[in-house]
């Protein structure tokens, strides 16, 4: 059997290639949480948020879309270590739910890649490999 392919450069580059796929993934992660938002398919409000928003003049019943600041400050970034995803901290807490007084809030996971984006992540991913997997000698 002869072999005619040398793992050697892909294993050098395989630490960058990744890195390069965890800031795809964040950044289609932050696609999809803004995705998520827009859509409003999350958990409906309650009726004491409403009438909130309504003391507030904020006609909107959009979940986590009160005044857009959310949303806004939603990104999502390549780093040295690989991605990472930024927003307002108050955003972790609607993902995950949180305690407000006696009262218990149930979780909104909003935090999702962009099934549009992940997509061209993956291949651009698959292409890295492809082309550090080489012949030998080329």
């Amino acid at each position: 059997i002869t072999v005619t392919y040398d793992a050697g450069k892909l294993a050098s580059k395989m630490p960058e290639i990744v890195r390069k796929h965890m800031g795809r993934y964040a950044r289609s992660s932050a696609t999809g949480a803004k995705e998520i938002i827009e859509s409003g398919k999350l958990r409906k409000l309650e009726d004491v948020t409403i009438e909130t928003r309504k003391r507030k003049n904020i006609t909107g019943t959009k979940p986590l879309y009160e005044t857009g600041t959310l949303h806004r400050s939603i990104k999502g970034k390549t780093t040295s270590k690989g991605g990472e995803i930024s927003m307002m901290r108050y955003g972790i807490h609607h993902h995950r739910g949180f305690i407000t007084g006696s009262r218990k809030v149930a979780p909104r996971p909003f935090i999702s890649p962009s099934k549009k984006v992940i997509l061209k992540a993956f291949d651009a991913f698959r292409k890295n490999i492809r082309k550090s997997f080489k012949k030998r000698g080329r």
